[in-house]
């Protein structure tokens, strides 16, 4: 017999369990047992810390944003990300440019997804700052027209962050907090 419990949590969270084999669909979302299936195409959302040293080391070393989607032939559509910088009471020194920040598919050399972040008021900041990224587009007054990305380049391929040159210096102090919106594509509903 399937025995479905409601619980509704102090933060106001709905839950709905089953404990049987019965099947629930909720706006297309399948619950299976304890498996829990989404349709394509639904906006998903991640959030990822980055540390102080991390930010220092952005150049050498892109902060991995959204690993490899799970299984094969996937690729992910960045919508818009929002970075909030905790301001911990030393700012950052711009180099020289190029040191912007960028979302980009696999690694420091992987195409662009998103506009240019600006490093001017987010590595000077001095104070909380928050930075609201669009993706790459060529609307009139975009900064970046849309590139063109092979399916080898995007396909099973992870998002990070990473700086278009060099190190931010001046021994800045504080964290960022990345949340990602994006959609995640099969190869076949796309049609490749």
């Amino acid at each position: 017999a399937d025995t479905w419990t409601h619980t509704v949590a102090d933060g106001g969270a709905y839950t709905i369990a089953n404990e049987g084999t019965a099947t629930l669909t909720i706006n297309e979302a399948v619950v299976f047992g304890a498996a829990v299936t989404l349709p394509s195409n639904q906006l998903l959302r991640a959030v990822v810390d980055i540390t102080e040293n991390q930010i220092d080391d952005f150049e050498g070393s892109p902060v991995e944003i959204l690993p490899s989607p799970a299984g094969t032939d996937l690729c992910y559509e960045f919508v818009s990300a929002v970075i909030a910088l905790d301001y911990g009471g030393t700012a950052w020194t711009e180099d020289s440019a190029p040191d912007d920040l960028v979302f980009r598919y696999t690694d420091g050399n992987g195409a662009m997804v998103s506009t240019l972040i600006d490093a001017t008021g987010l590595a000077t900041a001095v104070a909380d700052t928050v930075v609201f990224v669009s993706p790459i587009s060529d609307i009139p007054g975009g900064t970046t027209a849309a590139v063109p990305v092979t399916e080898a380049g995007s396909t099973d391929q992870s998002i990070v962050l990473d700086n278009t040159g060099t190190d931010w210096t001046g021994n800045g102090v504080g964290v960022m907090r990345v949340v990602i919106y994006y959609r995640l594509h099969s190869t076949a509903e796309l049609g490749l």
